[in-house]
């Protein structure tokens, strides 16, 4: 009777968190940082709504452990290793030295349990399609705010005031991982206003990644498109035959009326200085000169290029004090809780890495590293391989999109700080969760096929 009862809350609660994870993820997919803005105050520092939703979902870990006990061997050692090593430098840096700061780079170990809990809650084809659901519903919604955060144009104040606690990052990111789905998902659709909507709703990503320049994420998409070249190849092709034609007419309309009516200039020269400034810094990487022959009608467009440039230039300074600062102690870094200086303008000041890999180089020196990128280069050619031998069509159309979009995740954080951003650097785990219930998902539903 006893165990009929703990039996039934058990699961009870895995259902409950099931839809709190979900309601998370849609938050944040659809809100951003915004979403996760909600603040329990500790000295110094905060605790997300991130973070509490992960403390109320870490009995789920242990009730199913057996979910992810089963994974290859190599890769949950290297992943435990990780975690354990990252656990020790936040107990050392915030209990031993009492440095507050240590609970920021908190998303550098703690967020791995969003792994095994994504693994948990979405290994059954229900909830992925659940999710699926959601993400398209969510993507709308992204939209709709990222134009309201663009242009100001939210009538309503405080709404005004919850969409500005955003970042410009995590609208990007959060386009390009809709991006990845969309394209991923086309050929699966079988109705013709179904895949139109995919479509439209790519588009309208595309262009909003666009507009908000951020270049990190441009290069993410030219990855991405690598990507389903290389795995896809003439499916790709035939999709882009439906493709450009609608991109071309919806974002020259949006153009036409975000730039040409309301006369916005100041985001059209901070684009084509963004653009311009990427263009001439790839073609004379060497070269100290901001113009290097170019000319400019607009002094505008000068202005915005020359800033552009130099944050270009910025960028490569700060890499080089971040990796200058860890070489002190290559092999086990630094430790959480301190940032290397760069001097700007004379002066010093401490800055966030704007690249994850040598993020981790500076904090956990090179054993940190060498985990980090084994784990994720294992994860990542792992469901590559699978991807060929997977039957279930949902379940490989899923698969298809979360490798995309732990690609894009990737190259977007080698120039961002992305993995530094509790609502971004949570995607980070949970898309390599995706990779491996994607992968248990379609075992089941081979062993459930062979049983009948």
């Amino acid at each position: 009777m006893i165990n009929n009862i703990i039996i039934r809350l058990q699961q009870k609660y895995f259902i409950f968190i099931q839809y709190v994870f979900l309601f998370l993820l849609f938050g944040l997919l659809s809100f951003g940082r915004s979403f996760s803005h909600i603040y329990a105050i500790l000295p110094h520092s905060s605790v997300s709504l991130i973070e509490i939703i992960l403390f109320i979902s870490f009995p789920v870990i242990f009730l199913y452990k057996k979910s992810f006990l089963g994974l290859p061997k190599l890769f949950l050692s290297n992943l435990v290793l990780y975690f354990l090593f990252g656990i020790f430098y936040l107990f050392f840096g915030f209990i031993i030295l009492k440095n507050p700061l240590a609970l920021r780079d908190a998303v550098l170990c703690v967020y791995i349990l969003f792994f095994p809990l994504t693994l948990i809650l979405f290994s059954k084809e229900k909830i992925i399609r659940l999710f699926l659901y959601f993400l398209i519903a969510a993507n709308i919604l992204m939209i709709l705010v990222g134009r309201l955060y663009i242009f100001g144009a939210c009538p309503i104040s405080l709404l005004k005031r919850f969409i500005a606690l955003n970042t410009d990052l995590n609208f990007q990111f959060q386009y390009g991982m809709a991006t990845s789905f969309l394209i991923a998902f086309f050929s699966f659709l079988k109705k013709k206003r179904y895949k139109f909507i995919a479509l439209l709703l790519l588009s309208l990503d595309l262009y909003m990644i666009i507009i908000f320049a951020k270049r990190s994420a441009w290069i993410g998409c030219i990855a991405l498109l690598i990507f389903y070249v290389t795995v896809i190849n003439i499916k790709f092709f035939k999709f882009l035959l439906f493709f450009i034609p609608l991109f071309i007419v919806t974002t020259s309309s949006l153009y036409y009326l975000d730039f040409k009516t309301t006369q916005n200039t100041e985001l059209y020269f901070k684009i084509a200085g963004k653009a311009l400034s990427m263009k001439n810094f790839l073609e004379e990487p060497l070269s100290n000169n901001e113009i290097s022959g170019l000319k400019f009608k607009d002094r505008k467009l000068k202005r915005n290029y020359r800033q552009q440039y130099r944050n270009i230039k910025w960028r490569f300074a700060v890499w080089e004090s971040a990796v200058n600062f860890g070489a002190k102690n290559p092999v086990f870094g630094r430790g959480f809780g301190v940032y290397p200086e760069c001097s700007i303008k004379g002066g010093k000041d401490i800055f966030a890495t704007h690249n994850h890999l040598i993020s981790i180089f500076y904090k956990m020196g090179i054993s940190g590293l060498v985990l980090f990128v084994f784990t994720n280069i294992y994860a990542l050619v792992y469901g590559l391989l699978y991807l060929r031998k997977c039957r279930n069509m949902l379940i490989k159309h899923y698969l298809l999109a979360s490798l995309g979009a732990f690609i894009f995740w990737h190259i977007t954080a080698l120039s961002s700080t992305l993995i530094d951003l509790p609502s971004t650097s949570i995607f980070l785990w949970v898309i390599m969760g995706f990779i491996f219930c994607s992968i248990q998902a379609d075992k089941v539903s081979n062993e459930y096929s062979a049983g009948k």
